[in-house]
């Protein structure tokens, strides 16, 4: 991709929003996922028995941390969803924009708790390639302590995360049925950016829906189902398809990036045929 491709990609007033600025650190959180899981798979691959203790020790850890940031800053899109579609888009900058930027560090600052807590020596991750699946490993009280705390806290977000799309998704209904005059208005005066709003709703809402997906299938696997192997990859598979549902849900809903893409296409291919011809 050359640099003119690239700006015709990366324009947009929407890349400038609080909301875009959350997925892309929702998408940055994805990546170190994904990186994270690679190494494993392809000790997996290998068919080696067990994975070394340098990768047990700091992939998983690099793991557990970036899941942890990830489910809170999908708690953080949630509450910009509900400021911006209560309160408009001055609410947003009134709450959200001035503080956007710490708000996001207090998310990375969580998981890296997390990251600091499995590096010691007491606490371990451990990757079973035979079923291609993590186990916590280490000091059972401080296992016990610090497994709680993550569980908890994650149920907590992503609890209030789907109280917040409750109480969107109430309100649009209750704007468009009973209150029909306003909701006409407000489409004409700001269609274009309520259709865009509503799109990073409907995007943000199904990336919170498959956080939930994958958070009780991981955790309660083993009660729902008979633990077979074929069930230990499904709930490794889970976490590994969460880090590329992001960019496909985006891609799939954002009607101005696809028509970008095929801007730069027909460019490419009439630039390589002119090419060709000389």
């Amino acid at each position: 991709m050359n640099p003119s491709e690239a700006t015709i990609l990366s324009r947009g007033k929407e890349y400038s929003s609080n909301s875009y600025r959350i997925i892309f650190h929702l998408g940055v959180s994805d990546c170190i996922q994904l990186i994270v899981q690679f190494g494993p798979s392809i000790w997996h691959v290998m068919g080696r028995s067990d994975f070394h203790i340098v990768g047990n020790k700091y992939f998983g850890s690099i793991l557990n941390a970036a899941w942890a940031s990830y489910v809170m800053i999908t708690l953080l899109l949630a509450v910009n969803r509900l400021i911006t579609v209560l309160g408009g888009a001055k609410a947003d900058e009134f709450f959200l924009s001035r503080h956007t930027g710490y708000l996001i560090a207090i998310c990375w600052i969580w998981g890296f708790i997390f990251l600091i807590a499995y590096a010691t020596p007491h606490l371990h991750f451990k990757y079973r390639a035979a079923s291609m699946i993590w186990d916590y490993t280490g000091d059972e009280r401080l296992h016990s302590i610090i497994r709680k705390i993550s569980i908890y806290s994650v149920i907590v977000e992503i609890s209030l995360t789907t109280f917040s799309y409750i109480v969107i998704c109430t309100y649009l209904c209750y704007v468009s049925h009973c209150d029909k005059k306003k909701w006409i208005q407000n489409q004409k005066r700001k269609g274009g950016r309520r259709t865009r709003e509503l799109r990073i709703l409907v995007q943000a809402i199904l990336i919170a829906g498959f956080a939930l997906f994958v958070l009780v299938y991981w955790n309660f696997y083993w009660i729902l189902f008979s633990t077979t192997r074929w069930i230990l990859y499904s709930a490794n598979l889970m976490w590994i398809v969460n880090g590329g549902v992001n960019p496909a849900i985006y891609l799939a809903l954002n009607r101005s990036v696809n028509c970008k893409h095929a801007i730069v296409f027909v460019a490419s291919s009439k630039t390589r045929a002119l090419s060709r011809a000389q």
